[in-house]
């Protein structure tokens, strides 16, 4: 009887000694600021892959793939930036059958920064990222992601789905 008792007992101090100092608050914070960090970096990651690749796209000239085409094929943006996108496009051929377009809705200029892009800011409260250009800085672009199933993808980008009040200066 008194083996058992010392076992309980043991048992028992060595279960309230573990969850000594701990404090599942402080447990849970830590977690939330980790995962936090994981997603604002996937997020960045996210956006600076999608707008460097469409920037390796436009560079090939003669060889590039045409835009609907490309955000149509691409995996990291959502079905609301393919359906503006192509709405975009369409309303421009519509109100001009032989120019359609004058500008590119991703990049909101004709002309782009050829090295690509990076990170300047990003809001975590709304997802709104801006980038700049890394060869040419005060070319700025705003851009918008969002998690849709665990994954992130751009939902807005140049002119597409981005308000007027959240578009990057010219």
């Amino acid at each position: 009887m008194l083996k058992h008792t010392l076992i309980i007992l043991t048992f028992l101090i060595v279960f309230i000694s573990c969850g000594e100092g701990k404090n599942p608050t402080n447990k849970i914070n830590s977690k939330t600021r980790h995962i936090e960090v994981s997603n604002t970096e996937f997020e960045i990651e996210c956006a600076l892959t999608f707008i460097n690749t469409y920037v390796d796209n436009s560079n090939k000239m003669n060889k590039s793939i045409e835009i609907s085409d490309w955000v149509n094929s691409n995996s990291l943006t959502t079905k609301n930036f393919k359906t503006e996108l192509k709405k975009i496009i369409d309303d421009a051929y519509e109100e001009d059958p032989e120019l359609g377009l004058d500008f590119d809705p991703i990049f909101d200029a004709q002309d782009y920064p050829s090295e690509g892009f990076e990170l300047e800011s990003l809001d975590k409260k709304t997802n709104y990222l801006t980038v700049r250009g890394k060869d040419w800085p005060e070319f700025k672009l705003t851009m918008k992601v969002i998690n849709e199933n665990g994954n992130c993808l751009v939902d807005g980008c140049g002119v597409v789905n981005i308000p007027d009040s959240k578009r990057a200066s010219r």
